[in-house]
């Protein structure tokens, strides 16, 4: 009776995780600019974000959007972090828009989804 319970409790769990993520779905899309070309970064390299243009060096690599009809707004950066990263880019720099995160506050609604806009840069190693 516990082993069915058990069962039944994880698989109770299991689905409710599925149709959450499911519902909450993000995608994102990348174009280059320029001429220059990179090879993606390693999966596990880390992609930062910033809502201004760092100090440090940079040059500009792409254009990032990405959007989620129920997503959130962590979601969505995620996927265009990897959209980035495919580009080859160290970081992104969000744009002003639906969905700008202000003081770690979300702003914004894009109608009945979410849309975010960001510009992909890639250090100068000069």
């Amino acid at each position: 009776m516990l082993r069915f319970l058990f069962r039944t409790r994880y698989t109770a769990s299991a689905i409710l995780l599925l149709a959450l993520l499911v519902g909450a779905c993000a995608s994102a899309s990348a174009v280059r600019l320029g001429e220059a070309s990179y090879p993606p970064r390693p999966s596990g390299h880390p992609v930062l974000v910033y809502d201004a243009l760092p100090s440090r060096p940079s040059e500009r690599i792409g254009h990032v959007v990405g959007e989620g009809e129920d997503a959130s707004f962590a979601a969505i950066v995620a996927a265009m972090q990897q959209q980035a990263r495919e580009l080859g880019a160290d970081a992104i720099v969000l744009r002003r828009g639906a969905g700008f995160v202000a003081g770690g506050e979300e702003c914004g609604d894009a109608g009945s989804g979410r849309a975010v806009e960001a510009t992909a840069i890639r250090w100068r190693r000069d």
